[in-house]
């Protein structure tokens, strides 16, 4: 019988009996506060985020099913047994995040960021000139779930959508083309709004420094919610206050959290939110139900020699193919 530790909280007992009813010989123990010694000890596997001491107490530990979709922390540890199965909920964000670029992008073409400033100002000014999302081109660095969902919800807009991945293989519905990272300074040019919904891994920090800022058009968006080091922020502050870009619309940022002194802060045309825009416990149920659905999946896959869905390549950061 191997031992789960169901390390998140769960709503509601029906919650439990979906893990309790998944066939396997497993036996569960639900902990959403502290983890009891016991218990971490003896688990074969853990459902959920646990640090990297944690999982070096844990003699038994064979694999971890995380309820995120980013596994950067476990990736960058040099202390991160690389014995240990590694797989995240990735398929379940897909609906929250890529509503969440929707709405940034919308926001600044529309001026709400400066409407609301206003509104708390008690001023009644038309602000001018806007722009229309219809037939524009965007460009979605990381076409995985997210960026998929993303180019879907665009579709209703007329936008020429092209997507970078780190591998093409088939065409996603939604996407015009699809290109590799090699090609980015030529894409970057021809974008209205550039989305990045990449991990944190060696070939994504850093990736839109200053000079790739200016390749974009001078009116462009910069959108991000994958990681915030994907972008160099001192970089992106610059080039904002020289002009450049219309705005950006920023879930993660680097550092993070962002201190309160913080030049972005004050940026009026930048829109910052508290890395929220994927968030599954307390935002939005649909959310946490597909990742409950993705746990359970996993582990009757685990209890019948099925191949894991979304296991992690501990050396690339992705998922494996």
């Amino acid at each position: 019988m191997k031992k789960v530790l169901v390390q998140f909280p769960l709503k509601d007992e029906k919650d439990k009996l979906l893990f309790l009813n998944t066939p396997g010989d497993f036996e569960y123990i639900f902990c959403e506060g502290e983890i009891l010694k016991k218990d971490l000890e003896t688990a074969d596997i853990i459902i959920g985020q646990v640090s990297i001491s944690q999982i070096n107490e844990a003699k038994n530990l064979k694999w971890i099913q995380c309820t995120f979709a980013g596994v950067d922390y476990y990736l960058k540890s040099p202390d991160m047994p690389k014995h240990i199965l590694l797989t995240n909920s990735t398929g379940a964000f897909g609906t929250s995040i890529s509503e969440y670029l929707l709405t940034m992008t919308l926001s600044l073409y529309k001026k709400m960021n400066l409407y609301r400033d206003q509104q708390k100002k008690g001023i009644w000014k038309d602000l001018g000139a806007e722009k229309s999302l219809s037939g524009k081109t965007v460009l979605i660095i990381g076409a995985g779930d997210i960026g998929c969902s993303f180019a879907k919800l665009l579709s209703a807009f007329s936008v020429h959508t092209i997507g970078i991945r780190r591998v093409i293989r088939e065409l996603p519905p939604y996407f015009g083309k699809m290109y590799t990272l090699d090609e980015l300074d030529s894409l970057l040019p021809k974008a209205d709004v550039v989305a990045l919904c990449l991990p944190s891994t060696s070939k994504t920090r850093g990736l839109m420094d200053e000079r790739r800022l200016y390749l974009m058009k001078q009116d462009a968006v910069l959108l991000n919610v994958g990681r915030g080091d994907a972008i160099v922020t001192d970089d992106l502050i610059h080039v904002l206050q020289e002009g450049h870009l219309l705005g950006a619309g920023l879930d993660v940022v680097d550092p993070e959290p962002l201190p309160m002194e913080h030049p972005l802060w004050d940026m009026e045309n930048v829109i910052l939110t508290p890395h929220i825009s994927g968030v599954s416990f307390d935002h939005l149920p649909e959310t946490y139900q597909k990742i409950l659905a993705i746990c359970t999946e996993n582990l009757a896959r685990y209890a019948n020699g099925t191949p894991l869905k979304n296991r992690i390549d501990l050396e690339t950061g992705y998922r494996k193919i």
